[in-house]
């Protein structure tokens, strides 16, 4: 009670708290909070004044960490007396973000040798390349050409890069690959074939509409043509001669650019009368192309043979291409006893009434000479990789044809080449490369396809372990578990042709659930199962999969942002999840995974779930899929492999939230303010300072609710206490202990005997919902502030100065 009327100082207001490393517990450094504006930066922890309090105000804080998550709270801020002091607890926890992997850059070069391993000089005429290399992502497959000579036969060869990974934030320069390209001698020496220069084109308006002319071919050997397509031949020579094309309307010439004949390569042009045309608005011109085969050297069509147009990579069905936009494009033609055939066409951006245009591009191919019948000499090399891309050596390399060895196997080597022959007439034929590497304690293999289409004779394909990395002693190192917990792999029987399941292989996996209990899964791969890629090719190779014990525990597609009264939250709770190697292989047979359910039936209704990277989401999958529950057996029927899942979704919903007062506890302490002004006095408080824990144990609570299966109460927990930390609240079993050194306004010439110190809390109530299982509310209590308030003070009068010091010191207030 107050002995003497004195004057009352004004209210106090401020929000402290920590920010901490939801997985380490420590303080984040350089960690920073925005409040009101203002970025504070947080060290220990931080205390905020908050200013301007009238009714209540709400502040809304940004919590924010390099290479963290950013979280924001917003605390409402209720107003008090003055002469007291309201205190606000917000602590909160981050979680570190991940880093991605993505593929590697190469820069590739090429070593022309003959079929005995020596350098030759021949030229690499395809690709077109910048000071003697090519820039590739790493897993291209791409086209390699090469010039005929008299000494050596013009080449095809495919070429196939590692698959290697680089971290996403760490800049790294481009990995060298030299490519080697085999070529075969001549029979005997020859003279390389004539070539021939193309300068074709079209005459328009300036609308882009095709005009009627005179064209004439000028220098050298003139050529003439009627019309609004051209197409001039010329035979290469060595010396440069210069060509121009003319083309005459209603006497009007125009002419193009000078050409240096063969140095200028194939031209396509456009002559455009710019004061010809009508003046409506015209459309972008899509081309029909027609293609027209002729023999180079007799300028006669091409009979008694079809050939098949590459366009833009493209094969065509005909000689036909349509709807083509203006630009750039290659076209690579085949015919039967004849060269390969390019040519590179420009499709002028022009306009016209229509929007559509006709051309014909002739394309002119050198005849093969006739050769005596013999079988096609098809050549297989490469090497046997792991999942770094490094060469490792193999126990053996055996090349299939069907279900027959096709060669001699290789033994204990890290690279192979093989020399077939492919009978006269055969256009297409596909062998299969079967690498096995056995240790003490592992027996893996993988397989890969190589294909000779008619043309390539120098295949380049590498057998890539994409799931083990082996060491330089042919030593199996799986997949590191780490924290993503236990590794299965088998190794099946199969038919290399078909990749058919000759035996039924199951396997024993043992490791710990997301609440850190044991248990065991086994995976069955049954007899007949066909395994093949996502291009439906067989798949010879041994099945690896890893389980993910971090989604378990912190499921990837937690919501984010807490439940409200009008929105509740779903959360998924997950008891198994694994990724699959190779990555996208099918099985006709789902892959099962068999665990004994020790939840008691408590969990609701599993389904078999998996991640779609293009829409970010995890999708339930029910084709041919599916987790059933059989007697206290759970079965995952898995069709294919990436990341998947076993879980069941359940529903966070916010039913109510109150504010609860604690008990006010009085402390004594005596001190006097003698002087004139308003002094602050900072009082030591010791006790709960702040956090959040559950008003009532969750297991009572689902206990209740008749979920009694402790294996169950501990998931449900774990998953509960997982979505809150993803929010930044840990729900803990007891409140933070601590001290706070609290200012408090005393007013002058005033005398306190005592305080009154109040913990004030808010209660929210929830409930939890597990689909096709059962339901319970639980409630979790907030320290949100600690309010102090002068209890007993007298006035004191002022007969004589004592400075603005206290007359009696201050002490330390404990609570109990």
């Amino acid at each position: 009670m107050d002995v003497n009327p004195r004057p009352v100082a004004p209210a106090t207001y401020s929000i402290y708290g920590t920010v901490t490393d939801i997985a380490t517990g420590e303080n984040i450094p350089n960690a920073q909070v925005n409040c009101e504006g203002k970025t504070y930066q947080v060290n220990d922890g931080y205390n905020i004044a908050i200013e301007n309090v009238s009714g209540s105000k709400d502040v809304t804080l940004t919590f924010t960490a390099p290479n963290y998550n950013t979280i924001t709270r917003t605390v409402t801020i209720k107003e008090v007396e003055d002469g007291k002091s309201a205190n606000y607890s917000v602590s909160v926890f981050l979680k570190q973000n991940v880093e991605k992997d993505v593929l590697d850059t190469y820069k590739v070069g090429f070593k022309v040798v003959d079929m005995e391993g020596n350098a030759v000089n021949v030229e690499v005429v395809e690709p077109v390349l910048v000071n003697g290399i090519i820039e590739k992502q790493a897993g291209s497959t791409f086209t390699v050409r090469t010039a005929e000579t008299k000494d050596y036969k013009a080449q095809v060869t495919t070429v196939t890069l590692p698959v290697t990974y680089s971290k996403e934030s760490v800049a790294q320069p481009a990995k060298t690959y030299e490519a080697k390209i085999y070529v075969e001698k001549q029979a005997e020496p020859v003279n390389p074939a004539d070539t021939y220069t193309n300068i074709s084109g079209v005459v328009v308006d300036k609308n882009g509409k095709l005009l009627n002319a005179e064209i004439k071919l000028v220098g050298g050997i003139e050529q003439t043509e009627q019309g609004s397509a051209f197409c001039f031949s010329i035979k290469d020579t060595e010396a440069q001669v210069a060509y121009h094309v003319e083309a005459t309307v209603n006497g009007v010439t125009v002419k193009s650019p000078n050409f240096s004949v063969p140095a200028c390569g194939n031209q396509n042009i456009t002559l455009v009368f710019t004061e010809i045309g009508d003046e409506n608005a015209p459309k972008d011109v899509l081309y029909d192309i027609t293609f027209k085969a002729y023999d180079a050297e007799t300028l006669e069509p091409l009979s008694n043979v079809v050939p098949k147009y590459i366009f833009d990579g493209n094969v065509l069905t005909d000689n036909t291409a349509t709807e083509i936009e203006a630009g750039k494009y290659e076209v690579r033609a085949i015919a039967d006893k004849y060269y390969v055939a390019t040519a590179e066409i420009e499709l002028a951006a022009i306009k016209n009434e229509t929007g559509k245009a006709s051309k014909t591009i002739a394309i002119y191919f050198t005849k093969k000479p006739s050769d005596p019948v013999l079988p096609t000499k098809v050549y297989i090399y490469g090497e046997v990789l792991d999942k770094r891309g490094y060469i490792v050596p193999a126990q053996s390399i055996k090349l299939y044809d069907g279900t027959t060895l096709a060669a001699a196997p290789i033994y204990n080597k890290g690279s192979y080449a093989f020399e077939m022959e492919v009978a006269e007439g055969v256009t297409s034929k596909t062998w299969k490369l079967v690498a096995e590497i056995k240790d003490e304690n592992n027996a893996v293999k993988q397989a890969t396809v190589c294909t000779y289409d008619g043309v390539v004779t120098a295949i380049n394909t590498n057998i890539q372990f994409i799931q083990f990395n082996i060491d330089e002693n042919g030593k199996v190192e799986k997949p590191a578990t780490g924290d993503e917990g236990e590794s299965g792999s088998l190794t099946p029987d199969q038919n290399v042709e078909t990749g058919e399941v000759t035996n039924t292989v199951e396997v024993s996996m043992t490791g710990n659930d997301a609440a850190g209990e044991e248990d065991k899964t086994t995976m069955i791969l049954s007899e007949g199962t066909v395994i093949t890629g996502e291009d439906n090719k067989p798949v010879v190779a041994s099945i690896v999969v890893i389980r993910d014990t971090e989604e378990e525990k912190n499921p990837s597609d937690t919501p984010e942002g807490m439940p409200t009264p009008s929105k509740s939250v779903e959360q998924p709770i997950v008891i198994r999840a694994y990724e699959g190697f190779p990555d996208g292989v099918k099985f006709s047979k789902p892959l099962e995974f068999a665990f004994t359910d020790v939840y008691g039936g408590q969990l609701g209704n599993l389904k078999l779930e998996y991640y779609n990277e293009g829409n970010d989401a995890w999708e339930e999958e029910t084709e041919n899929a599916g987790v059933e529950l059989s007697g206290n057996t759970y079965t995952m029927k898995v069709p294919h492999f990436s990341k998947f899942r076993a879980a069941v979704k359940n529903t966070l919903a916010h039913e109510s939230e109150l504010p609860a007062e604690g008990t006010t506890t009085t402390y004594e302490h005596a001190g006097t303010n003698s002087s004139l002004e308003v002094q602050t006095l900072d009082v030591t408080y010791k006790g709960n300072i702040e956090g959040t824990i559950f008003s009532k144990p969750l297991n009572e609570v689902m206990a209740a609710a008749q979920i009694d299966n402790a294996r169950a109460q501990a998931i449900i927990a774990n998953i509960i206490k997982s979505y809150f930390a993803a929010q930044g609240i840990v729900v803990a079993d007891q409140f933070t202990a601590g001290e706070r050194t609290i200012a408090i306004s005393l007013p002058a010439t005033t005398m306190v005997k005592n305080f009154d110190i109040t913990p004030n809390y808010e209660d929210i109530t929830y409930s939890f919902s597990i689909d096709g299982g059962k339901s319970f509310e639980f409630t979790i209590r907030t320290l949100s502030n600690i309010e102090v308030e002068l209890g007993e003070t007298q006035s004191v009068s002022h007969g004589h100065s004592h400075g603005d010091n206290w007359n009696a010191g201050g002490g330390i207030i404990v609570s109990e």
